[in-house]
């Protein structure tokens, strides 16, 4: 007996036995069985939620999935949006999020002191940096939520998603492509809600759903570090640098009190926060007290 023969069959050359062919899912199964994966992302990325935009009591609904064409798909989707391609399946597919930008722009303004109510949130094709790297905060999230629910397999550990704001360029599906889609909405007591769509091929649906574990070991929840107010509210600690000096060591072992130590002090005097420069000025008196006149701020603009 051939200890090596592989039972193995070829699609074409096991047809006619319906144990050797696997059955094809039908839609049905595959919207089911990404609804089953959107139940149970939703509390792990609502925790994450409350990590990134530092509030309590924020919950997570994932709604019911359905199959359209990806032109639907993109008709669906604002010019100007958060789109991902997630580092999670394979080379056959990957997830794709999208995230809708006017709520989170206006929680961005709510965070720095801002009224959300009262600005308004149309986002040019060039988004500030600040905008940019919360929406890819927030596709990390979603990447992390997503690892609590799937196994290490379907992740790709190391790379980061790819991000556009036009979802033309990431060509992810081909137009006349079917797409499964799931909106998600995450909620706070308090603002606009965070809406989004988690979309992918349905051949990824099933690949992705054998990594997919209900009650398989869970990491720790990640709990938010809850700031006593608002960003825009927090105090920072405000550092000027004066003066420079360079003295030998035979002097600083002969200083004595009362000995006077001229210094020039420079005439662009640099404004700490930590290791970061945030501004500049020259030194000068007002209402009897030192006083500094700022010349360069680096907190405007791109660079805040």
């Amino acid at each position: 007996m051939n200890l090596n023969q592989s039972f193995v069959a070829e699609r074409r050359a096991a047809m006619h036995c319906a144990a050797l062919v696997s059955a094809k899912p039908d839609a049905d199964s595959r919207l089911t069985a990404f609804s089953r994966l959107g139940s149970a992302l939703e509390p792990a990325l609502a925790t994450r939620m409350a990590a990134v935009f530092n509030a309590n009591g924020w919950t997570c609904e994932a709604g019911e999935a359905e199959v359209m064409l990806a032109r639907e798909l993109a008709d669906k989707i604002d010019p100007v949006a958060g789109n991902f391609i997630l580092p999670v399946g394979d080379a056959g597919g990957r997830l794709f999020a999208t995230f809708a930008l006017p709520p989170i722009l206006a929680r961005l303004e709510a965070m720095f002191g801002g009224d959300a109510g009262a600005a308004d949130f149309k986002p040019g094709r060039k988004l500030p940096s600040s905008i940019e790297l919360l929406l890819k905060r927030l596709a990390r999230s979603l990447t992390e939520a997503l690892g609590t629910c799937l196994e290490a397999a379907a992740l790709r550990t190391g790379e980061e998603a790819t991000f556009s704001t036009d979802y033309a360029k990431l060509a992810v599906f081909p137009g006349q492509a079917d797409a499964v889609v799931m909106p998600i909405t995450v909620a706070a007591p308090e603002g606009p809600a965070i809406t989004l769509r988690l979309a992918c091929r349905p051949g990824t649906v099933s690949r992705l759903l054998t990594h997919f574990t209900e009650s398989g070991a869970q990491p720790k929840p990640v709990m938010p570090e809850i700031l006593p107010a608002a960003i825009a509210d927090v105090p920072l600690r405000l550092r000027a640098r004066l003066a420079e000096m360079k003295v030998p060591a035979s002097k600083l072992m002969n200083l004595r009190p009362g000995q006077v130590l001229p210094i020039a002090v420079a005439r662009s005097v640099p404004l700490f926060v930590g290791k970061h420069r945030v501004a500049s000025g020259a030194m000068g008196e007002q209402d009897d007290r030192v006083a500094l006149q700022l010349d360069h701020v680096l907190l405007t603009g791109d660079n805040a």
